[in-house]
C-alpha cells in the first residue's frame, strides 16, 4: 500500500523494525487474541528403531538369533537365567513393535543391550578355537604325559621303553574317538564364554 501523505503504513513500519522488535510485536498480538498461532506439530513417537520395516527384520533377526544361543549355552551346560531365558524374546518383540505399553524405551534398550553382550560371549569364542583345541590335544599326548603314565604303569623285564611308550600312546589316542578330547574342547569353550556372561550380568543393569 501507498503512504497516505507521507505517512508509512503500519505494514511498512513492521517491516522496518529488527527482527527482534518483530517477534515482540506479534507476541504482543497473541497474547491480545489478536492473533491466533498455530499449534505446533507433535514429536514424531519415540521408537527403537527407524520404521515398521526396520522394526519387523530386527525382530526376525532375534526370532533366528536367540534360540541358538539358547540351545548353544544349554549344550555347553551354562546358566543363562536372569541375563537371557526363553521369555526375553517376547520382550524384546513387544518393547521393539510397542505393543507393551508398560515396556519403557528404557527398559527395551537394556533389555537389546543385554541380549547383544550375551551373544557376543558366544562369538567371541571363535577366534580361541584353535587354541583351545591345540591345548586339549597336547594334554592328552604330551609326550611328557605320556612318559609318565607309562612309568607309573612300569613294564616287563625284557620290554623296551619305546615300546611301552608307544603302546601308552596308541592308547591315549583313543581320546580322538571316545569323546574324551570334545568334552575337553567343550569345558574350554564353555569357561571362555560363562566368563562373557559373568562380565555382562555384572555391568548390565535390569533383568532379562
Amino acid at each position: 500500500p501507498q503512504p497516505l501523505n507521507g505517512i508509512p503504513s503500519p505494514e511498512e513500519i513492521f517491516l522496518s523494525l529488527p527482527p527482534e522488535k518483530q517477534a515482540k510485536a506479534v507476541q504482543a498480538l497473541v497474547d491480545r487474541g489478536v492473533l491466533e498461532m498455530a499449534p505446533a506439530a507433535p514429536p514424531p513417537p519415540a521408537s527403537t528403531a527407524t520404521g515398521p520395516r526396520m522394526d519387523a527384520a530386527f525382530i526376525e533377526f532375534l526370532r533366528n538369533v536367540v534360540p541358538f544361543f539358547l540351545r548353544a549355552t544349554e549344550a555347553l551346560g551354562l546358566q543363562t537365567e536372569g541375563l537371557v531365558d526363553a521369555n526375553v524374546l517376547t520382550r524384546a518383540e513387544a518393547g521393539i513393535s510397542g505393543t507393551d505399553p508398560t515396556m519403557t524405551r528404557e527398559e527395551t534398550e537394556a533389555l537389546l543391550n543385554r541380549l547383544a553382550l550375551a551373544i557376543s560371549s558366544l562369538i567371541s569364542v571363535i577366534p580361541h578355537l584353535g587354541k583351545y583345541c591345540t591345548q586339549s590335544l597336547a594334554q592328552q599326548l604330551a609326550a611328557e604325559r605320556i612318559e609318565d603314565l607309562s612309568h607309573n604303569e612300569g613294564k616287563a623285564v625284557l620290554e623296551r621303553w619305546d615300546a611301552v611308550y608307544w603302546r601308552k600312546y596308541r592308547q591315549m589316542s583313543s581320546a580322538f574317538s571316545d569323546g574324551t578330547l570334545e568334552k575337553d574342547i567343550n569345558m574350554k569353550v564353555a569357561q571362555h564364554v560363562d566368563k562373557w556372561l559373568q562380565r555382562t550380568r555384572r555391568n548390565v543393569p535390569g533383568k532379562g
